[in-house]
């Protein structure tokens, strides 16, 4: 849900303080409302005294990389890494799952994989015998059910 947002304007000699997940900077208040745009305050209006506007939540984007990367052999443990996904909300939950392709077309749930960012994972012969496997990523806002993105990648799994 949007929420009113009021940043003061006397800040002092280095600006404004702004704080988003991990990172943190200093601006000037015009340069603040020129940066944080539409896309985080609607509504951006500076005065003397404070920058009003509502403020725009983010949107969730999982995304991953996996090393070593392809060919992905069985026995070989593989380091998933969703660490610089982007939580919309304040609290995110990763789920890390594989599935494969039936032959006539549908979709099954290979086995799963792990929970938070960063897993490691060993395939076995079983997603060796497919022809080739997906890796989800499911990042959940704030522990719901029905909150979610995914991201995934599909590769094959050699003997």
């Amino acid at each position: 849900m949007p929420s009113r947002c009021v940043i003061p304007r006397r800040p002092g000699p280095g600006g404004v303080t702004v704080y988003k997940g991990a990172m943190t900077m200093k601006m000037t208040i015009p340069a603040l409302c020129l940066a944080l745009g539409a896309a985080a305050i609607s509504g951006c209006m500076a005065t003397d005294d404070e920058v009003t506007g509502t403020a725009v939540a983010a949107e969730t984007v999982p995304s991953f990389t996996f090393s070593p990367g392809e060919p992905v052999h069985v026995g070989t443990p593989i380091t998933f890494d969703g660490s610089a996904s982007i939580c919309g909300t304040s609290t995110c939950s990763y789920t890390w799952k594989w599935v494969f392709t039936t032959s006539g077309g549908g979709t099954n749930n290979g086995g799963q994989m792990g929970t938070g960012p960063v897993v490691v994972y060993t395939f076995d012969a079983f997603a060796a015998s497919k022809p080739f496997v997906t890796v989800v990523l499911k990042v959940t806002e704030n522990n719901t059910t029905h909150n979610f993105r995914t991201a995934q990648t599909s590769f094959t799994v050699f003997p």
